[in-house]
């Protein structure tokens, strides 16, 4: 399975607090742009004075390298990378789990089994009622999901039809008490029914009957080909990446760790899961004991995690002095700004994205992806090939990657972190 990166591109506030508001906003996890950015208030508003505003705060720009860490000959760097081809194997699960796995009928009537995707809207005595709505929402007819009737009630409609299921909520219904034994009214409209083929038993007027762009198998076959061939790339560089990261990490001499950045990151960390927190409607203590784990747990994950932090983030800085790469306040700005058409809708302006992301580790984000281009064109680089294992499950965990394009570090910080997101998240629904 392909590794976790181990350094670069690992400002964990910058991605975190990002990706916290760049995700789409039916996203179980992030919810409105209001409840976000609502979050993110509510936690500003209970932070105490920065510790980029403490008198004696050095910036990471300004401190003396040498008295942090001593480099080693990186120039002379060798590792070996992992590389995949695009298998025939590869290519036709690909096509099955993202091509063919939900493809758009439009000739004929729902039957048993089928996925429909429908927008519906529950009424009693002729007014909504609160979680009887929905829009876009997939069905599988038979799964008994929702109340006896509605799912045979849509047995035989086309898509594009609409219709009224009178139905009876049962005696005892335990999500609505207010709506059990009572009669109420589903509009439902079938927008459309989706099959899932196997792309060995389909032919060309399959495909061309599914209407998802292509017009026949050796098309489909095609971009399924570009597709993983891409994928397998970006996996590569991922992998080039955590490879010279490993290296230097593994070879570099740190003497100390200057304690006002380890606070500024842990700072950042308590305001992400404190907005994070805020999202689920709670407070950041509930928040972690939610996740299975004490506040003491927490904040020595959050000791480590940060110590973890800078030290990638001196060994970033002292090389890129060595490199002649300096990073302006302009260059954070232009950089901003193109984030910005990203997080358009959440943040006004390139300075209140920096504000939020935390100036520091913004700057530092954008060092590290200068100092690691720098760095590729300069290692020597031995290609292998992946393990058998490696090989069978690479998809999947480019398919987690690409969730998520926040990086962590082998560790039990890193393990911690996503046991927060993962588990309160998990306790809240």
């Amino acid at each position: 399975m392909k590794k976790k990166l181990v350094m670069i591109l690992m400002a964990t506030a910058v991605a975190a607090s990002l990706s916290a508001c760049g995700k789409n906003s039916d996203d179980k996890e992030t919810g409105s742009t209001e409840t976000v950015q609502e979050a993110e208030t509510e936690a500003e508003s209970t932070t105490q004075e920065k510790v980029s505003d403490r008198a004696d705060y050095i910036p990471i720009e300004e401190l003396n390298m040498d008295e942090y860490l001593t480099l080693p000959d990186y120039a002379n760097m060798e590792v070996d990378v992992e590389k995949k081809e695009a298998t025939d194997e590869d290519i036709e699960d690909y096509i099955n789990k993202e091509m063919l796995s939900a493809c758009e009928v439009k000739d004929r009537e729902v039957k048993d089994g089928d996925i429909t995707n429908i927008d519906f809207v529950g009424k009693l005595d002729g007014e909504e009622f609160d979680g009887g709505s929905a829009q876009g929402y997939q069905l599988r007819i038979g799964s008994d999901s929702f109340i006896d009737g509605f799912e045979d009630g849509l047995i035989g409609a086309k898509p594009g039809e609409t219709l009224d299921l009178n139905l009876t909520f049962p005696d005892t219904y335990d999500n609505n008490p207010d709506l059990a034994g009572k009669d109420v009214v589903f509009t439902v409209t079938v927008n459309s029914i989706l099959e899932s083929k196997e792309y060995a038993d389909v032919s060309d007027e399959d495909i061309k009957k599914y209407s998802i762009g292509y017009d026949s198998k050796k098309a489909l076959w095609d971009e399924a080909k570009k597709e993983v061939t891409e994928q397998n790339e970006k996996e590569y560089e991922d992998n080039v990446v955590s490879a010279i990261g490993n290296w230097l990490l593994q070879n570099t001499e740190f003497k100390s760790v200057p304690q006002h950045l380890v606070d500024e990151a842990i700072e950042s960390q308590n305001s992400y899961y404190t907005s994070l927190a805020g999202m689920y409607g709670m407070d950041l203590e509930s928040y972690v004991s939610a996740s299975g784990m004490t506040m003491d747990d927490y904040n020595t994950a959050m000791e480590e995690m940060s110590q973890s932090l800078v030290k990638q983030y001196l060994l970033m800085e002292a090389i890129a002095r060595k490199e002649g790469i300096a990073v302006t306040d302009d260059d954070i700005t232009a950089q901003a700004e193109k984030d910005l058409e990203i997080y358009s809708g959440y943040y006004k302006s390139a300075e209140e994205l920096i504000e939020n992301a935390g100036r520091a580790d913004y700057r530092m984000n954008i060092v590290q992806n200068l100092v690691m281009d720098k760095l590729k064109g300069m290692v020597n680089i031995n290609i292998v090939e992946p393990s058998t294992e490696e090989a069978k499950e690479g998809h999947a965990a480019q398919e987690n990657a690409d969730e998520d394009e926040t990086t962590s570090t082998d560790s039990d910080e890193s393990n911690a972190q996503e046991t927060l997101t993962e588990e309160a998240s998990t306790d809240k629904n």
